[in-house]
């Protein structure tokens, strides 16, 4: 008997390889930001390991190269995920967003991060916002410590603080 949960989406759905939001782009990583990642990132740190898991450590540039040759060479990734970063008018990296199949069925969890001289602008709440407008794809966000991180799910529509859906969560 197979206990593999149903990806979340049926292949050959997905979201948008690129979101125009004004001032902003939200597309697929490319090959060529692995840099401009491992910069942000880096000036990030100390503000991203505190809430995220997987930054417990300084980015490795040798690490953070497997990891972003994986989400630029799969669309999705192998675990259904797809990742973006979040860029402005000249191509600076504002963070990333992800959505990852790991909740349950027909539902994405949405991850994301901000780079720390960023901070305050409502980049994240625009840019988690704009998969479920856009696409209504279901979206579920992991309760957090951080306070400010709390709010974000309910000012773009997405789930209660709690990491409870709310509304309709259902892809289109």
């Amino acid at each position: 008997m197979d206990c593999t949960p149903p990806p979340a989406l049926p292949p050959g759905v997905g979201p948008p390889e690129r979101i125009m939001l004004g001032d902003m782009v939200i597309r697929r990583w490319r090959p060529d930001d692995l840099d401009a990642k491992f910069a942000a990132l880096s000036a990030s740190f100390d503000h991203l390991h505190r809430w995220m898991p997987w930054a417990a450590e300084p980015p490795d540039l040798d690490t953070l190269r497997v990891e972003h040759d994986r989400q630029v060479a799969h669309w999705p990734t192998p675990d259904g995920g797809f990742t973006y970063g979040i860029f402005d008018g000249t191509g600076a990296v504002l963070g990333a967003v992800g959505l990852h199949d790991r909740v349950g069925p027909a539902t994405l969890e949405i991850g994301y991060w901000c780079h720390v001289d960023h901070l305050g602008r409502g980049i994240i709440t625009r840019a988690a916002g704009s998969f479920d407008h856009r696409r209504r794809f279901a979206a579920r966000h992991h309760p957090s410590r951080n306070p400010v991180r709390r709010r974000q799910p309910a000012q773009c529509g997405g789930a209660a603080p709690s990491g409870l859906p709310v509304g309709e969560h259902r892809p289109a």
